[in-house]
């Protein structure tokens, strides 16, 4: 009996492992699935990730820092 539930166990953990990879797959971001194009100068560039249905992108502006591409918040100036 014992031989007989360790293998039940393992069947139930497998399939677990299963299910949480496909629930982990479907959770992902499209965006990041996909490959993106970086349009840039020395130091300050836009990375594209895809173009819309009237023309326009969709993409972050990036900064180069210690030669890493990092995005960039922007966010109006207001007074304090």
């Amino acid at each position: 009996m014992a031989r007989r539930s360790r293998i039940i166990v393992a069947v139930l953990w497998a399939l677990s492992l299963l299910a949480v990879g496909r629930w982990t797959h479907a959770q992902g971001d499209p965006m990041t699935l996909q490959q993106a194009v970086l349009y840039s100068g020395p130091d300050v560039g836009i990375r594209v990730y895809q173009p819309t249905e009237g023309g326009g992108q969709i993409g972050t502006v990036v900064v180069r820092v210690a030669g890493r591409w990092q995005d960039v918040e922007i966010r109006p100036n207001t007074p304090k």
